[in-house]
């Protein structure tokens, strides 16, 4: 029996060479997958021994008079068994690769989180200070990014005795903050999600200028025509401090109450809420019209990523700066920190409750306090880091390039 080897890139390349070089009655004896690609085995037609012509006895007829004995029957059968089984399998290939895929998955998150693991141990010996500061940021909630320009910043000759002092430090410094009286525009639109506090905030905005100024020239703006209880909250408010609340026709912007509006000497506008995934944030943004500062409230109870989306979101204006709310109800404030640090977008104001005006505080007088009771909700909650969350977090695949710092 002369058995011969094809192999080609998929099977019916293989079998195109099979019948062009052992013809269409070729027996396949066993085909598997290489490293080169498909393989099959063959032979040609046994030859018959009664010496007829093709067309009578059939082929098979000639085969099995060939097979004589016991012996040669149980082999034919194991053989055909075995080609049965390899063809059968042949069907599963699809599944196969599939299981190797997820074991070949399964293997790299093995090896990166065995690398992650040695590196933040290389770290956590070699540069004990430096890894105390990257402990102490982390667990107060700054991002990993943000850890890493903080730690750039640092002299690690000075860290001894002081892996809290000098971090807490810099990040006042580090924090971007803007005086309210810099924000020279006498339209302040507040923009952000519903929830947010962009009418709370109007409305310790509004008290505020009364009390500071006059509330003979303030004037209020409302966008937000689908909310009732927006509308109410906003009017009663008007209603306290005997200003009108001005509302554009439909969906008409801003610049349409020029005359209504006149010279006011400070006009806040409340804008309609909607999520960072709503389509009509460009359109909304576009109502403010022109020499409308805008400030994006940001709220400290979300998640990191949700306000980093949220900031994104609204990137079509140029914010002059956030009104960070709601702080009494966050967990942690590294989110926010995170958030504002990467931007670059100054803190303006920051709301810590709902009394109107005494709950909002200027942020450029702020920035230690903020610092201070972020550490106070940290060990108040008693947080801690993992070593798992440092090595994946700093030197996991996503973050090979936080390796430099080891």
């Amino acid at each position: 029996m002369n058995v011969q080897h094809f192999v080609g890139p998929n099977m019916r390349s293989v079998l195109t060479q099979v019948r062009d070089a052992l013809g269409d009655d070729a027996l396949i004896l066993e085909t598997q997958e290489t490293s080169r690609g498909i393989e099959v085995s063959a032979v040609a037609e046994l030859p018959s021994q009664s010496g007829l012509s093709r067309s009578e006895p059939s082929e098979s007829e000639r085969f099995v008079e060939s097979v004589d004995s016991a012996d040669q029957t149980r082999q034919l059968d194991h053989v055909l068994a075995d080609v049965a089984d390899r063809l059968a399998s042949q069907q599963e290939v699809g599944a196969v690769r599939e299981e190797v895929r997820e074991e070949m998955k399964s293997i790299r998150t093995l090896v990166e989180s065995h690398l992650a693991r040695s590196g933040w141990s290389e770290t956590s010996l070699g540069s004990p200070l430096k890894a105390s500061v990257m402990r102490n940021l982390s667990a107060l909630g700054i991002a990993p990014d943000m850890v890493r320009r903080l730690l750039d910043k640092i002299d690690p000759e000075k860290l001894r005795g002081k892996t809290w002092a000098i971090p807490m430090k810099l990040l006042i410094e580090e924090l971007p903050v803007i005086d309210s009286a810099a924000i020279s525009a006498n339209r302040i639109a507040l923009v952000g999600p519903s929830g947010a506090g962009k009418t709370t905030t109007i409305a310790k905005l509004a008290a505020r200028h009364a009390i500071e100024s006059s509330k003979e020239d303030l004037a209020i703006v409302s966008l937000d025509n689908h909310r009732l209880g927006s509308s109410e909250q906003i009017d009663a408010l008007a209603r306290l401090l005997g200003v009108t609340v001005r509302r554009p026709v439909g969906d008409r912007g801003v610049d349409d109450l020029g005359a209504e509006l006149g010279d006011t000497g400070l006009t806040l506008i409340d804008t309609v809420g909607l999520g960072q995934r709503d389509t009509r944030i460009s359109e909304q943004l576009a109502r403010l019209g022109e020499n409308v500062c805008t400030l994006l409230v940001l709220p400290a109870n979300l998640e990191h990523d949700a306000m980093q989306e949220m900031v994104d979101a609204y990137a079509g204006c140029r914010h002059a700066g956030i009104v960070l709310t709601k702080v009494d109800e966050a967990a942690t404030l590294g989110a926010a920190m995170s958030v504002v640090l990467r931007t670059g977008i100054p803190l303006v104001w920051i709301s810590d409750g709902q009394r109107v005006p005494e709950d909002l505080h200027a942020a450029a007088s702020s920035q230690a306090w903020l610092v201070k009771h972020a550490v106070e909700l940290m060990r108040k909650r008693r947080i801690s880091v993992s070593e798992r969350y440092m090595a994946e977090s700093f030197y996991g695949a996503d973050n090979s390039e936080l390796v430099q710092h080891g």
